[in-house]
């Protein structure tokens, strides 16, 4: 069977990163509980996803702590997972649109500042609306905005 997904890498900012994969790292990632991890890198979508992690993790394997982490700096991370991706792709795989569903938990870090600038906005809709939502209004407020 086909898997199609990206490969990740997860900065722990302590020298120690996570090489993975999956066709939503952002949910990944949340279901891991690492959301206060950045990414410092997530790569096109690929057919052949599994084996190039495997191959990044191959290449990493003198810096495994274990599982999918390893002591290693970003860099050589990124530089694993990119020569991987040449090794089994061999640049011919054309990149695979995985686009984000709507449904996609994106967690936002906000200062008490900005959350009572939101939920001060949210109590002059007519339906106070959840912060997600007033959120989203916001967003789709500043896109009108930049349209014209």
């Amino acid at each position: 069977m086909k898997q199609f997904g990206h490969v990740y890498i997860i900065d722990f900012r302590d020298g120690k990163v996570k090489v993975g994969h999956s066709c939503n790292p952002i949910q990944r990632r949340a279901a891991l509980g690492l959301q206060d991890f950045d990414f410092a890198f997530i790569s096109k979508a690929y057919e052949h996803v599994e084996r190039i992690e495997r191959a990044a993790h191959a290449k990493l394997i003198e810096h495994r702590e274990r599982g999918e982490t390893f002591v290693v700096p970003t860099d050589i991370a990124i530089e694993a997972v990119l020569s991987a991706e040449r090794d089994v792709c061999g640049g011919e795989q054309p990149e695979i649109e995985l686009p984000l569903r709507p449904d996609t938990v994106f967690p936002v870090r906000l200062d008490e500042r900005h959350l009572d600038i939101v939920d001060e906005l949210r109590r002059v809709e007519k339906d106070i609306p959840t912060r997600s939502e007033m959120i989203r209004r916001l967003i789709e407020r500043a896109e009108r905005k930049a349209r014209k």
